[in-house]
């Protein structure tokens, strides 16, 4: 009797991989958008929505495994979900984080630009009344903020592991049975 390999990655367990990915992926979504208490302080983290509209998945099948990659149009998704260790100190939660700040003070424009797109209110340093957001104003916040992001670097959301961690416990009762209708499918098939 010829060897066979024995392949329980059919069409049910890739289904059933499709619906956990796609759930995990607006799981993340929702997690960015909602206020979450990070170091003290209630945040949002997708100021702009292009995080949120960037997520996705990809399932890659080869042999006998299926690998699921969660990934991000944008270049920052990984510091987000990962945090960033500050030059200086860091948040307790970021000193896990393969990423680490080296210079005291980040690009120029970057802290503006997003001055900008969020509503802030800009105050006078000596007299702390608010004051109009005039360009000069601006590139001083900018210049501030971002001394002080370097500095103490950025606090993991961890949007992916949570939503991997909820969506887990509902999906694995399908992951299972997917993977028995391709066992069974695959044993009728070795029997004809």
């Amino acid at each position: 009797m010829a060897k066979r390999k024995i392949g329980v990655i059919d069409t049910n367990t890739i289904n059933a991989m499709n619906l956990y990915a796609q759930e995990v992926v607006k799981r993340a979504k929702r997690n960015l958008k909602i206020k979450k208490k990070i170091e003290g302080k209630y945040r949002v983290t997708d100021n702009t929505g292009a995080l949120g509209r960037g997520l996705s998945y990809k399932l890659v099948k080869s042999n006998n495994k299926l690998n699921m990659r969660f990934t991000s149009n944008q270049p920052y998704a990984d510091f987000i979900e990962q945090g960033v260790k500050g030059s200086t100190s860091s948040y307790a939660s970021a000193r896990k984080s393969p990423f680490k700040f080296k210079s005291q003070n980040l690009a120029s424009g970057v802290v503006e630009e997003w001055i900008n797109t969020k509503p802030i209110k800009l105050r006078d340093l000596k007299t702390n009344q608010f004051i109009s957001p005039t360009e000069r104003a601006k590139k001083q916040a900018s210049f501030l903020i971002g001394r002080s992001i370097a500095n103490k670097g950025i606090a993991p959301r961890h949007f992916f592991k949570d939503a991997i961690e909820e969506t887990k416990k509902r999906f694995v009762i399908d992951l299972a049975q997917g993977m028995i209708k391709d066992t069974f499918k695959t044993f009728k098939d070795i029997v004809k």
